[in-house]
């Protein structure tokens, strides 16, 4: 019975334990965060910039590609697929969503971190959640306190020169191919040896300047301009082309870049009429008004660069300014209202001259014109020109031709009885006279002699 009731003991601890372990077994778990002391660090270099030592402790994003790491140690670039829209993209530093701070920019199919507004002595979280994807990447900046007091090991050294224009442009300036599938180590970083970089000059260099003879000068056409040149001898690293980056605030401009963090530039002596960013900028067209401007560029602590933009403008030829030549010119003359002529307006006209015969001109600015009879006094055909005129400019003459009779009972010109030869506007021509009924002043007025003692 004693031992019964020992098994029953036994058998009863046994049944509790098993609840307990299976009540643990079963219970849901919460995944703990990555201990970021305990990760494996690749460490990004470039030329004017701090290391910067990261890790990627998650990421299924499609089409990720190779950090980039460049711009004087501004600008740590993540790429990836371009389906991945910027509106649809979120960013978390140290689990805060921001847009600002250690976040530069974000954009279609990738986004651009700033590791110097990270916090020094201390490891930095960055989770990026797209449309197709996340990825959760820790900095470490220093020597941070606390984790799991494991030890950070660096196994990877990438070096990337800034400044570098390859096909997918992650140097500051625009981004051509937001991202690649053939994105790889190889074309995504390049090393520090293999950029050609001009030797930054002294401040001396930069800032002493004899006299210029920009005649003298070699001129390279901006690319995607026809207005800008930069000369050959400059010393910055690399002359883009005009262009308006997304960062550029909406200001078209000429994008440069140099080896390092610029500091400040200068255009004829001015700080503004630029952005910066990074390594590379954007010289505003609204600030390169001069024939030569001068930008001096500080970079990389100290160095000195410069650049000369010449700008010429675009010349076009206007067309001289020409007045048509007026139409409808006829006579319009009555009993009443003789020598009186009408013609149509002419548009931007300010009047018209009246000629007879070529002569005898007269000015007005209707489009009618009353004319002295006196200049009709002889029987005949008269030409009659009309031009328009403006200022200086003068049309072409619209022309017709009249012809004025004489009277059986005046030897003057019958003004009511004068004809238009022709009844249409003819320009710089003179219409063919018609043939006309000459009335002799001695048919009119001589009698024949009478012999009056001959007659009954």
């Amino acid at each position: 019975m004693n031992l019964s009731r020992f098994t029953k003991q036994v058998v009863s601890i046994v049944s509790a334990l098993a609840l307990v372990i299976a009540g643990i077994v079963y219970s849901p778990s919460t995944a703990k965060a990555a201990d970021p002391a305990t990760l494996t660090y690749t460490t990004a270099t470039c030329q004017g910039g701090a290391d910067v030592l990261y890790s990627v402790a998650e990421n299924n994003i499609v089409g990720w590609a190779t950090p980039w790491y460049g711009d004087g140690g501004i600008t740590f670039q993540l790429i990836y697929s371009g389906d991945n829209k910027a509106d649809d993209t979120q960013v978390k530093v140290n689990g805060t969503v921001t847009t600002s701070g250690v976040v530069n920019t974000v954009f279609n199919g990738g986004l651009k971190l700033n590791p110097t507004a990270m916090e020094n002595n201390a490891y930095t979280e960055v989770v990026v959640t797209t449309t197709t994807g996340s990825a959760t990447i820790y900095f470490k900046k220093g020597t941070p306190s606390g984790g799991s007091g494991g030890t950070t090991t660096t196994v990877a050294t990438t070096t990337k020169a800034g400044g570098n224009n390859d096909e997918t442009e992650n140097d500051g300036d625009i981004i051509t191919h937001p991202w690649a599938d053939e994105f790889t180590e190889t074309n995504a970083t390049t090393t520090a040896a293999a950029t050609t970089t001009k030797a930054a000059t002294t401040t001396a260099e930069a800032t002493t300047k004899a006299a210029t003879n920009y005649d003298e000068m070699t001129w390279i056409p901006v690319a995607a301009s026809n207005n800008y040149f930069y000369n050959e001898d400059n010393t910055v690293h690399e002359v883009v082309s005009v262009q308006t980056p997304p960062w550029a605030q909406g200001h078209e401009g000429i994008y440069f870049n140099v080896t390092a963090g610029i500091s400040e530039i200068k255009i004829n002596g001015s700080t503004e009429g630029s952005i910066i960013d990074g390594a590379g900028a954007i010289l505003f067209l609204s600030a390169l008004t001069e024939t030569y401007n001068e930008v001096e560029v500080t970079y990389g602590g100290s160095q000195k660069a410069s650049l000369v933009i010449k700008y010429v403008p675009e010349t076009t030829t206007k067309a001289p300014e020409t007045l048509d030549a007026p139409t409808g010119l006829a006579n319009a003359s009555t009993a009443e209202n003789p020598f009186y002529f009408t013609w149509n307006a002419v548009n931007n006209a300010e009047g018209y001259m009246v000629y007879v015969n070529d002569g005898n001109e007269k000015s007005v600015t209707t489009t009618n014109a009353k004319l002295d009879a006196s200049l009709f006094s002889t029987p005949g055909t008269y030409k009659i020109d009309v031009l328009a005129y403006k200022g200086d400019i003068k049309s072409n003459k619209a022309s017709i031709t009249i012809t004025v009779e004489a009277s059986e009972t005046d030897t003057q010109p019958d003004a009511s009885t004068t004809k238009a030869d022709d009844s249409t506007t003819k320009t710089d021509t003179t219409a063919e006279a018609t043939t006309t009924k000459a009335a002799t002043t001695a048919e009119a007025t001589t009698k024949a002699a009478t012999n009056y003692d001959e007659m009954t």
